[in-house]
Formats: C-alpha cells, structure tokens, sequence
C-alpha cells in the first residue's frame, strides 16, 4: 500500500511539473473575404494569388485556437492541406496565397460582426493589414504589418498607392 501512496504521490508531482495542459477548439468552416473601403467590393481568397469576387470560388478556412493557462493563439488553415497565408514587414508586391504555415501563422481571431483579426508578433504584436493596389490587378491582396494605423489615409505616397481593406469570415 506505501508503495501504491508512493506512485500516485509521483504521478501527481510529474503531473504539476507539466503545467497546464492545452486544450484545442476549432471553428466553423468560413472563406476569407476581403471589402475595400472605396469601393465596397468584395472579394474572396482563393487557392491562388488571384482573389475573386464569387464566394463559392473561395477556399475554405478555419481556425483552430490552443488554449494554455490563460494564453490562447489561433492558427489558421485553409483547404484540404490546412495551408496558411504570410505577410509582409512592410508593404509587399506579392500577393496573398495559400502556403505551408509559418511562424506568422498566430493570433488569428473571429471578433464582432466576423471581422478577422490577425496579430504580428515579430513587430510587437501590431495588425496585419490588408490592401490592394489602385492601379494594379485589382483582384491581387497584399498582407502587411502596419507600424502606424491609418497611414493608408494619412501618407500620400501611401494612400494614392494602396486601397485597405477589411477582413471578414463568410461562414459556409
């Protein structure tokens, strides 16, 4: 019997060295869609760098939190591979499309009205942005970490260049 107290004495003490354990929640199916301010339009990600305006044309998303202690991250995962997007430090000209997740594939979020929210830790947990070119592909996203919010309205360069969008999650 002291040896059986022993063992769940141990078992116990390994168990409290673990420290919390994670618990993971994944959410409904959505597909990704992007409005631009100026234009209302909306458009949806897709398996390619070309964004279309049918949601059925959309890829398929969700995003799975991890809950430890109090500390909750959500990673994103797109199609049949569970693919992930990337942004940019800084304004980019390569557009969104599905690639393998990375280490900015974090703190993905659903907040009110579905709007998506998406936080860059590599620049001391700033927003990713999403925009569009005004006078390029108009069906080309670009994701990248804003340093100052409203820039987009503030900075001419900025502003006559890129058109923001907002993120949203059209559940399916």
């Amino acid at each position: 019997m002291v040896a059986l107290k022993n063992l769940s004495f141990a078992a116990l003490a390994v168990g409290a060295l673990a420290g919390p354990l994670a618990t993971s929640e994944t959410s409904k199916p959505f597909k990704i869609g992007v409005t631009f301010q100026n234009t209302k339009e909306t458009l949806y990600l897709t398996k390619s760098a070309i964004a279309s305006p049918k949601a059925a044309d959309g890829i398929e998303c969700t995003i799975t939190t991890t809950k430890t202690g109090s500390k909750s991250v959500g990673t994103l995962g797109c199609g049949p591979d569970k693919k992930a997007f990337t942004y940019s430090e800084y304004h980019t000209l390569v557009p969104l499309q599905p690639v393998v997740a990375d280490k900015k594939n974090v703190d993905w979020s659903i907040g009110a009205d579905n709007v998506l929210s998406w936080m860059a830790h590599s620049q001391g947990a700033k927003m990713v942005s999403f925009s569009r070119q005004k006078n390029g592909n108009s069906k080309n996203i670009f994701a990248e970490v804003c340093t100052t919010y409203d820039h987009h309205k503030n900075l001419a360069v900025v502003r006559d260049f890129w058109e923001s969008g907002v993120a949203k999650a059209y559940y399916v």
